[in-house]
């Protein structure tokens, strides 16, 4: 009987093993996020995190230090959306959709003059690719 039970318990601890095998990888998917609609809200939520996200190229992309910036359309509130995309990507065109594989960041940019013009807080929403 002493045998049986240990057999049982062995069992146990490989299939609860497994089970925290999987939950652990489970947990290292990336989050899926549509950035075009992403609420600040939620990008808080998952701010940090590691995220698949897809977006329309709605404004022109542009290069900045081997990297390309892309931006999604505006909305009626003070939030900016987009990814940063490693090396010279501007192929991309705009109206396409795209995948990105990165880090969310939200970045609250402060209230500020601007050349005699002041310029309201507001929030970005960031997708930096990996």
């Amino acid at each position: 009987m002493f045998s049986f039970v240990v057999r049982i318990l062995r069992h146990l601890t490989e299939a609860s093993t497994l089970i925290a095998m999987i939950a652990f990888a489970l947990l290292m998917l990336p989050t899926p996020l549509n950035l075009d609609t992403l609420s600040l809200e939620r990008a808080t939520l998952n701010h940090g995190k590691f995220v698949v996200a897809s977006l329309m190229a709605a404004k022109p992309v542009y290069t900045l230090r081997g990297f390309t910036m892309v931006g999604v359309a505006d909305h009626d509130e003070f939030i900016e959306r987009g990814a940063v995309l490693k090396g010279d990507r501007l192929a991309i065109e705009q109206g396409k959709r795209i995948i990105v594989v990165g880090t969310l960041r939200v970045i609250r940019h402060r209230a500020c003059v601007v050349e005699g013009v002041a310029v309201p807080e507001w929030y970005e929403i960031r997708v930096a690719e990996q």
